[in-house]
């Protein structure tokens, strides 16, 4: 494949717009220490990971994120409702660190995965019948939000 510089650009600004959406996301949740003393107190199960793993994966989902993003928009008169199921679910995603962090509703940002997680898998469904390109970047985000989704669950069978 041969691209112009300017797809280049367009990718990268996919990329560091969806990235610096989601990091926003995280700081505006988690301002100043007593989230995390509200975070820490909680009861979580044992198979919790450690917390600085989430920057590095939410990262690396995020770039991915980013380039389905960028690869939609060039086909999205082809297959619109591709982006736009895909909008929604990433909607979904930022305001889930408010809702559980910043707000501390477990309950609201469970209600919010369980939405977030069926529009991606309706997303995976769908893309793996037009397009397996997007089916396949999105594999690691759909497993990251379905442990997402089991650990917010069960943090609030264990504390509401």
């Amino acid at each position: 494949m041969n691209y112009p510089i300017k797809s280049y650009v367009s990718y990268g600004v996919s990329i560091v717009l969806t990235v610096f959406l989601g990091m926003l996301s995280g700081k505006v949740s988690h301002f100043g220490p007593a989230t995390m003393v509200w975070y820490d107190a909680l009861s979580k199960p044992t198979y919790c990971p450690p917390s600085w793993i989430f920057g590095y994966v939410w990262t690396v989902l995020y770039i991915c994120i980013g380039i389905t993003f960028y690869e939609l928009w060039k086909i999205h008169q082809k297959q619109p409702t591709l982006i736009k199921i895909y909008g929604l679910q990433f909607l979904c995603n930022l305001a889930w660190s408010p809702l559980f962090f910043y707000m501390h509703d477990i309950t609201s940002a469970l209600y919010d995965l369980i939405i977030m997680w069926g529009l991606l898998v309706i997303f995976m469904y769908e893309a793996y019948q037009r397009e397996r390109f997007f089916f396949w970047l999105n594999v690691p985000y759909v497993m990251w939000v379905s442990l997402a989704l089991l650990l917010n669950g069960h943090i609030y069978l264990l504390n509401v």
